[in-house]
């Protein structure tokens, strides 16, 4: 497993490796101080498993240049930790389509938590957009089927399609369906949104519910 660390902050860097070196898995590090040398990095490593990138770094500028990353390495998984914590540069980053956005004042442990998940295919969404009052049984229980129901849990948990045909043991066009109704339920239109929106909401354990 191959991780590119993108901070122009040296020590942040040693800490983020020094976490890295505790997940009990065979990681590779690489590291970037600038966003033209992510880009090459990038370019000349194409078999990266995760880019863990600041938003701050010289040469970027915000979400012009993780567009451009996300374009040069459609299928790298991307998640942003950044010493922004504003609610709304949060949305709009991760409707960017990255797997994750993490504060730098989260702790270590929770830094350890967010990588390992996205990692194992998830996406981390910060506690701050998270924050809400949530209902004992929440409406959308009577408005998806069971189901629908599973195809938002496994949406949660990072699968994609395939996955999800394959553990539901259903067709793809059958899981796209499903999803299309969990869209129109949640009022969204990504999955990155159906995401945020669930854990927001409190449903994202409607499955051990039923």
């Amino acid at each position: 497993m191959r991780i590119l660390l993108a901070d122009d902050h040296a020590l942040f860097r040693d800490g983020l490796r020094h976490l890295l070196a505790g997940l009990n898995r065979d990681i590779e590090i690489l590291e970037a101080r600038d966003f033209q040398e992510t880009l090459d990095t990038i370019s000349l490593h194409g078999d990266l498993d995760l880019l863990l990138l600041d938003l701050r770094m010289p040469g970027m500028t915000g979400l012009g240049s993780l567009k451009r990353l996300l374009a040069a390495a459609p299928a790298l998984p991307i998640a942003v930790i950044s010493a922004s914590e504003d609610a709304e540069e949060m949305h709009e980053i991760l409707e960017t389509g990255i797997v994750g956005f993490v504060p730098k004042s989260e702790s270590p442990a929770v830094m350890k938590h967010a990588i390992e998940l996205v990692l194992d295919g998830g996406i981390y969404v910060p506690p701050a957009l998270l924050r809400t009052s949530r209902n004992a049984r929440h409406p959308l229980h009577e408005e998806l089927t069971p189901r629908q129901q599973d195809v938002l849990r496994l949406i949660v948990a990072g699968h994609n399609n395939k996955e999800i045909a394959r553990d539901l043991n259903l067709s793809v066009a059958t899981v796209k369906a499903h999803l299309g109704a969990v869209f129109r339920a949640l009022d969204v239109t990504t999955r990155v949104q159906a995401v945020i929106k669930a854990k927001r909401l409190g449903i994202f354990a409607l499955h051990d519910e039923r």
